[in-house]
């Protein structure tokens, strides 16, 4: 049987002042969730099906290949590169 996908593994949420990685191999196709971060560096590299970004201030972000959509909602002064 193919091991439970815990949701807590696909998602960076309410962190401050941290560098957050996933890197290849660690999302592996799913959706990934970011939310709530707070002057925080954010990598993941590797490749996604979706991926939202909500609320989040003053952080960089560096998204890898993503299938589908990326969304980004209510952040401000962030820098984005996907």
């Amino acid at each position: 049987a193919m091991p439970r996908l815990d949701p807590k593994d696909f998602m960076f949420s309410k962190q401050k002042g941290l560098t957050l990685m996933k890197s290849p191999g660690q999302v592996n196709g799913q959706q990934f969730i970011i939310e709530d971060l707070d002057d925080c560096e954010v990598v993941v590299a590797d490749h996604t099906c979706q991926v939202t970004v909500d609320v989040c201030n003053r952080s960089k972000m560096f998204i890898g290949p993503c299938d589908g959509s990326v969304f980004l909602r209510d952040c401000e002064d962030c820098e984005f590169t996907v």
